[in-house]
């Protein structure tokens, strides 16, 4: 019930930004040029609490992504986490696309999707849970260094557990060509924390 407060919450506020960003857009003749670098390689610590495996795995990860001069973007991703007690790790690998679009000189909004694939590891069985995700959200600047995300997503076809939707809050510093961000996710099968510091190229 809190998952879909937060979740109505979310898209009430996201939302009505696409329908803004159009209209600014129309009026002006011409997109907004967006303030934020999509071509960014990204180095993360996550942490993450699964209901369905009972336990807790943190680790490291790198994120790649290209955006052209359309304002799409492809990106590559893969992280490396260890359980704190069941005796294995996990590797998740992703491919993706997006697109983003600025709405005025300090806010950005965007759309992806992705697809992923959650290795075990032997000693766990290697068995695999590969699903989809799709994320559409928010960038600001709140300050002239402090940025500030939201979005909401939804992992589908997932085998380690149900995650249909999910929230996203962001907070950092970006300093334009390096950022560094502090974020957690909320999903119907636990929490992800992350702490990342990228380099716009």
């Amino acid at each position: 019930m809190r998952s879909t407060i937060f979740g109505i919450l979310a898209a009430g506020l996201l939302l009505p930004g696409v329908a803004l960003a159009d209209a600014a857009a129309t009026a002006a003749g011409a997109p907004a040029n967006d303030p934020f670098d999509y071509n960014t390689l990204q180095v993360n610590h996550l942490k993450v609490h699964s209901d369905f495996f009972g336990d807790t795995s943190s680790g490291d990860g790198l994120l790649f992504a290209y955006d052209s001069a359309e304002d799409v973007y492809v990106f590559g991703q893969w992280d490396h986490l260890k359980f704190d007690t069941l005796p294995g790790s996990h590797n998740v690998y992703g491919v993706g696309i997006g697109a983003h679009q600025g709405f005025n000189p300090t806010t950005s909004f965007f759309i992806d999707a992705a697809f992923l694939k959650d290795q075990l590891s032997g000693g766990l069985g290697s068995a695999a849970d590969e699903y989809w995700r799709v994320e559409y959200g928010f960038r600001t600047l709140a300050a002239s260094v402090v940025e500030f995300d939201g979005s909401i997503f939804t992992e589908r076809s997932t085998s380690f557990g149900r995650r249909p939707f999910g929230e996203h809050v962001g907070l950092g510093l970006d300093l334009s060509i390096v950022s560094l961000m502090a974020a957690v996710e909320h999903t119907a099968d636990g929490n992800r924390t992350e702490i990342s510091l990228s380099w716009n190229y």
